[in-house]
């Protein structure tokens, strides 16, 4: 059985928006400047510590206080979000062909598995792998290793599928082939620079790549 690792934000749920919004309402809530929205977007997929010490100055005590805010607002602004097309139908298909589909992401635990169930897809995923379930956060390899761990898989039984460079560099380090969805927070030459081995416009392209790496 070959394992299948999707990231989350940008590659299975449409929630771009809606972090470019949560992320505004919280600095400016803490009355921070707030940088353009193409820099927010690019740090998607960063854990939400992370982002915030790029956007800001502040100090990690700091930086603590507008992570809670932030999740005050999360509910709310992620109510309306959307998996991406195709998503559904081709992760079931792939749970039917036998394939073990996990989800690794620096979103939490919690807030992934709810929103996989609102999608109607956690039925078909084996593992969810969130923020808090490792220490090194992407782009280190741990939450690939993991998985691989879990499911006696070897980096060669493995693809990882993600938006951002951090999915690539993450999955490159676990030492899995990768493949880079061209709709989501990074651009198709950003995935390319980032030497990503696959590049998908269409989240059920994903089943034709895997029908050349796996037969």
């Amino acid at each position: 059985m070959k394992t299948i690792i999707f990231d989350f934000d940008g590659t299975i749920g449409d929630t771009q928006r809606h972090i470019v919004e949560c992320m505004k309402l919280t600095l400016n809530y803490a009355g921070l400047p707030i940088p353009e929205e193409s820099k927010i977007v690019q740090l998607i997929g960063l854990p939400l510590d992370e982002t915030f010490r790029r956007l800001t100055d502040l100090d990690a005590a700091h930086v603590d206080e507008l992570t809670d805010i932030y999740r005050k607002h999360f509910n709310d602004t992620m109510k309306d979000v959307q998996p991406f097309p195709h998503v559904v139908e081709t992760m079931k298909r792939l749970h039917e062909n036998g394939f073990i589909i996990a989800v690794a992401s620096s979103r939490g635990h919690h807030s992934l598995q709810t929103l996989l169930d609102r999608f109607g897809v956690l039925q078909y995923v084996s593992l969810i792998m969130g923020n808090e379930d490792v220490v090194e956060k992407k782009p280190a390899p741990e939450m690939v290793l993991k998985i691989l761990d879990l499911t006696d898989a070897k980096p060669s039984e493995a693809l990882v599928v993600g938006d951002a460079v951090y999915d690539i560099e993450m999955g490159q380090r676990a030492g899995c082939l990768t493949c880079g969805v061209s709709y989501g927070n990074n651009s198709r030459e950003q995935l390319r620079q980032q030497g990503a081995d696959s590049i998908i416009d269409d989240f059920a392209d994903i089943l034709e790549v895997i029908s050349k790496i796996f037969g």
